[in-house]
């Protein structure tokens, strides 16, 4: 079974013109895909498909079909959807909520109804793996930008997810950064086995 599938997939948000017309993508399990385009050509759109923020939260005008491990995405919520697909946005600070970066972690573990000590299992293993180990008790305002980055990834990633999404993750970072983000990316898809789908500017 593919990990994502778009079928004759076309959208247009509230009021435009369509942004994606006629999209056939399959992306397979365990791959690490890149879709790259100019700026307007679409790409946010298909990544906000995958996760069913088009068209749950967006509305609009949908036609054809995403699949993401199988199920119609409009079939699903988006609830149910993140267990499966995890988002950072290119946006990621906007995705920050809470003061520690303990907290910002547990925090949707714990609207989830997870116990603490599953909880607090999956915080640290989420720090361990994009390297924040021992920064639990920092407030995230004082984090770098790459630092506050990675806590987004280690907050998605906390909820399991065998699904892992980044709208131009690497569009506020300096070369070294983008060079170090995108070898935490692929050492999840390899070690890890989680599906990596990126947006990058051409």
């Amino acid at each position: 079974m593919s990990a994502v599938v778009f079928e004759a997939f076309s959208y247009a948000y509230p009021g435009t013109d369509k942004v994606l017309d006629h999209i056939d993508l399959t992306v397979p399990r365990g791959a690490f895909t890149v879709i790259t385009g100019p700026s307007g050509a679409g790409k946010t759109t298909l990544c906000l498909a995958v996760c069913g923020a088009v068209p749950h939260y967006f509305g609009g005008a949908l036609a054809g079909t995403v699949r993401v491990n199988g199920g119609k995405t409009t079939d699903s919520t988006m609830y149910n959807l993140a267990r499966q697909v995890g988002t950072v946005l290119e946006d990621y600070e906007s995705q920050l909520v809470t003061m520690t970066v303990f907290e910002e972690v547990a925090f949707s573990l714990e609207n989830r109804g997870i116990d603490e000590k599953e909880t607090a299992r999956r915080v640290a293993d989420a720090l361990a793996l994009v390297g924040l180990s021992g920064f639990e008790d920092r407030e995230v305002a004082s984090l770098s930008g790459g630092q506050k980055q990675r806590l987004v990834i280690a907050s998605v990633l906390a909820a399991e997810p065998d699904i892992l999404v980044l709208d131009e993750p690497a569009s506020a970072l300096d070369p070294q950064g983008a060079e170090e983000l995108y070898r935490l990316l692929g050492r999840l898809n390899v070690e890890q086995g989680i599906t990596i789908i990126v947006s990058n500017m051409t």
